[in-house]
């Protein structure tokens, strides 16, 4: 019974699981439990079209098992992400996790302009979670002098796109940019946009 009741706490408690780290060559970056503070290697998201700078999520919504990127607004606290249908502005609690993207090597980040069409053909892509049991991705667009990040559906999925918290609902686009990440910079000394 008692082990019973540990997987259960495990399960509700936010940050009972391990930091997710990826390494590519000779660099790396990982997500770790957001705790109310901003990291000094958070990699920036960027700043919305109202001026909110906004840092990059992975959000996992228990009860419908659900994990995607999200825009962690650095004023507010909270993550504004899309689902059901709806733009929703979360926190940590027994039933949403957030994590916060981070890197020693931000210059390994890129933005990469795509089609909905093209995905595939973008490589070094940074997974953003998985709805439905399919793989998503981080995009964002450029929107009156700001930008809006949300998940990327493959193309041919149910959904497919980026789909971005705007004015209370989601909006959808089919052309966007992905973020990936490659370690070239390094051997070629290369930087990345932001």
């Amino acid at each position: 019974m008692a082990f019973g009741v540990l997987i259960l706490l495990a399960f509700l408690v936010p940050g009972a699981f391990p930091d997710i780290r990826v390494a590519i060559g000779n660099c790396s970056y990982y997500w770790s439990l957001y705790k109310e503070t901003i990291p000094s290697d958070a990699y920036l998201g960027g700043v919305t079209p109202s001026g909110e700078l906004f840092f990059i999520a992975l959000v996992q919504l228990k009860l419908i098992n659900e994990i995607f990127a999200g825009m962690l607004l650095e004023k507010t606290q909270t993550t504004r992400i899309t689902s059901l249908g709806l733009t929703k502005e979360i926190k940590n609690d027994p039933f949403t996790v957030v994590n916060i993207l981070r890197s020693q090597d931000p210059k390994a980040f890129k933005w990469v302009k795509t089609k909905s069409e093209d995905l595939a053909l973008v490589s070094n892509l940074v997974n953003g979670g998985k709805v439905l049991g399919q793989d998503l991705y981080i995009g964002r667009i450029i929107k009156d002098g700001g930008s809006l990040l949300g998940k990327v559906f493959p193309h041919k999925f149910i959904y497919q796109g980026l789909y971005v918290p705007q004015e209370g609902v989601f909006a959808q686009f089919m052309e966007y940019e992905v973020l990936t990440f490659n370690c070239d910079y390094k051997r070629k000394g290369q930087l990345s946009e932001m």
